[in-house]
């Protein structure tokens, strides 16, 4: 998951929330490994009602929980940070080390020159550890 906020002060102008899930699709023609979510469940997995039932979830939480336990929690359950990761959106690419969640939801990116980037969006894939 990839956010992003424009605001000025404590007015927000917009918020964007990039989530992939794959649902059902058709992963056999996928170049990485993947999952899809029908494969866990012994019935068809409606889209419409995985929808609604997420986004009524993440509505109540994003309510009754603030900014700062939201980024905690994202961090304690992501599996990303300290790896190796490629982002792409679009025909760009981006390697590094995943460093961070900061307190705006942007993924931290340590370049191979030590600089840190913030990330808002793009497919973040993990990078194979190469062999000596």
């Amino acid at each position: 998951m990839l956010s992003e906020m424009e605001g000025e002060d404590e007015m927000v102008s917009f918020i964007n929330v990039g989530i992939g899930l794959n649902l059902a699709n058709d992963i056999s023609r996928v170049d990485k490994p993947a999952v899809r979510l029908a494969d866990c469940f012994s019935e068809p997995v409606s889209r419409k009602e995985f929808l609604a039932a997420f986004l009524q979830k993440l509505e109540a939480e994003s309510v009754n929980t603030n900014w700062d336990e939201i980024i905690h929690r994202w961090k304690k359950y992501t599996m990303t940070l300290n790896h190796e990761v490629k982002i792409v959106a679009g025909n760009n690419e981006k390697t590094g080390k995943a460093m961070d969640i900061d307190a705006n939801g942007a993924f931290m990116l340590q370049k191979q020159d030590g600089s840190i980037e913030s990330v808002f969006y793009g497919d973040c894939f993990f990078m194979q550890p190469q062999l000596a």
